[in-house]
């Protein structure tokens, strides 16, 4: 358990650079995005996706690490990385997240947060009817959020 921590400290240190990086690049690299493409559920307003070509090595690289930690019943598929700026404020955040899962609980899937600290939340969301999972996290700034 000791190794999982550490790991996602370092893990929060780098993406909080890169995150910064993201969302500066977020308005040219990206288009604008109502619903998810992993599981369809609607979207809190304001959300970019990412263009696949502009997300960061290091987001990649986080997610695949992730992955790795849920061991051999977990495999990586699609990604998608979105970013909120113009509409976002730290100060809103809870704000943010109870809309968030409000729109997964409506679109059939769960939210269980593994790891969560003032920088960084991991979570995971699954819908037991599609026998489908998603791992994901999700960082923010005082002006914007990412969510990979």
């Amino acid at each position: 358990m000791f190794k999982f921590y550490n790991l996602l400290f370092i893990i929060c240190a780098v993406l909080t650079l890169t995150a910064t990086q993201t969302a500066a690049q977020a308005d040219k690299d990206a288009q604008p995005a109502t619903n998810s493409t992993l599981n369809n559920v609607r979207l809190p307003a304001g959300a970019l996706r990412v263009n696949d070509r502009s997300v960061p090595a290091e987001i990649r690289d986080t997610l695949s690490k992730l992955i790795a930690l849920g061991g051999e019943k977990v495999r990586q598929g699609e990604s998608e990385v979105l970013v909120w700026t113009g509409s976002f404020r730290n100060s809103n955040r809870a704000q943010f997240v109870r809309k968030f899962t409000e729109s997964l609980q409506t679109g059939g899937w769960t939210y269980a947060v593994s790891e969560e600290n003032p920088e960084f939340t991991v979570f995971s969301s699954v819908n037991a009817a599609e026998r489908r999972g998603i791992m994901g996290f999700w960082t923010a700034k005082d002006d914007f959020l990412m969510l990979a």
